[in-house]
């Protein structure tokens, strides 16, 4: 009987340890079905100009909140501090982009700062070539940086000169990259449209293969990056490359997921068939769910 007491205590543990699992896993399943959105903590009247006490947040369900065209999201409060308020709305109404007046935001009348929250940076970068830019890219969109570089790779060989004897030479050839470099980042300006508040006015023609700047909201380590290879490229033992490429991909606002693991793309993965087969049976695979 006593050999079968320590069995009998670790199935117990054991059941404890099952429902303890159990429960957590509800619980993050819970946590993952719902999305914060703003509210509008005071009521307004129709043409009053929202303030930042004015605005709260809340939780609804998740699949409601992607269903809902033009919910306002946390992350985006600041683009909404100053708007005009478009119809009557009462004291924990969720805030919609359409509650509020569409005006068209110009240099003299905007100011970056009160759209940065604490901690961010303004930042502009040039985008050069056609299909860089999504096409219905509009201010208030987010998107992910992707650069493409010319990383050096360092070659050292030995050689023989006449009357010098052995000579150390080190040769450097470049080696095109492109990396995923920032995610979910927040686009504050395309070109000279500014973002001021929500609806903002984006009838304009789009230059296909000029260049634009688009200005967008980064931590101040990731403006350190940006400027980095915007102005020198990859530089390694005396050897500098081509500056960055930047292309922009415009993703859902409500989508949190991060790209991982991330991975260098050269011309290797571009040749690479079994792996190009087994993405499109990937895809093929979603669009079927």
């Amino acid at each position: 009987m006593q050999t079968k007491v320590p069995i009998i205590i670790a199935i117990v543990f054991g059941i404890f340890a099952f429902i303890g699992i159990q429960q957590y896993l509800k619980s993050q399943q819970r946590k993952d079905s719902y999305a914060t959105v703003l509210i509008v903590k005071n009521a307004k009247k129709k043409g009053e100009t929202l303030r930042q006490e004015d605005i709260g947040e809340t939780k609804i369900d998740l699949a409601t909140a992607q269903r809902a065209r033009g919910i306002a999201s946390p992350s985006d409060r600041g683009l909404y501090i100053g708007s005009t308020v478009a119809v009557d709305m009462q004291q924990n109404d969720l805030l919609f982009e359409q509650s509020l007046e569409k005006t068209v935001a110009t240099a003299e009348n905007f100011t970056f700062d009160t759209k940065l929250q604490d901690g961010e940076r303004a930042i502009s970068i040039d985008i050069e070539e056609a299909g860089s830019l999504p096409s219905f890219l509009r201010v208030g969109d987010r998107v992910d940086v992707l650069a493409t570089i010319e990383v050096p790779d360092k070659t050292v060989r030995t050689i023989t000169v006449p009357n010098q004897g052995p000579q150390t030479i080190e040769e450097f050839s470049y080696r095109p990259t492109t990396v995923y470099m920032f995610e979910n980042v927040k686009v504050l300006a395309i070109g000279n449209e500014f973002v001021e508040t929500p609806g903002i006015n984006l009838s304009r023609p789009r230059n296909t293969g000029a260049s634009t700047d688009i200005t967008i909201a980064v931590t101040p380590y990731e403006a350190q990056i940006l400027t980095f290879a915007m102005r020198v490229g990859l530089k390694e033992g005396g050897a500098m490359s081509s500056a960055a490429v930047f292309t922009l991909l415009l993703r859902k606002q409500t989508d949190q997921d991060v790209v991982n693991p991330r991975k260098e793309v050269t011309y290797q993965d571009v040749l690479n068939m079994t792996e190009l087969t087994r993405l499109q049976s990937e895809r093929s695979e979603r669009m079927r769910q």
